[in-house]
């Protein structure tokens, strides 16, 4: 039986996205030692693959006072920041 962890792992992996340009964080590395259980992932990418990100899922960005994000169901891409 799969875990919370491993549900939404499987969902992420669907995405596609390129290993280099995102870093899964927040309590996604404690679900993934299984030290808490998690109920959303939470994953930074690049600017350049959250612009493209944009265009594949439009009208999903949502915004609040620290952070632009795109919504899939229970997984957050949230947009690097940049200095």
């Amino acid at each position: 039986m799969k875990n919370k962890f491993q549900e939404l792992l499987a969902e992420f992996k669907k995405l596609k996205l390129p290993d280099e340009e995102y870093v899964i964080y927040g309590s996604g590395p404690l679900g993934v030692r299984g030290i808490r259980e998690i109920h959303d992932l939470d994953v930074v990418v690049i600017d350049k693959l959250y612009q493209e990100l944009l265009l594949k899922y439009p009208g999903k960005e949502k915004k609040d006072e620290k952070k632009r994000f795109i919504k899939l169901g229970k997984i957050e891409l949230i947009q690097q920041a940049v200095h």
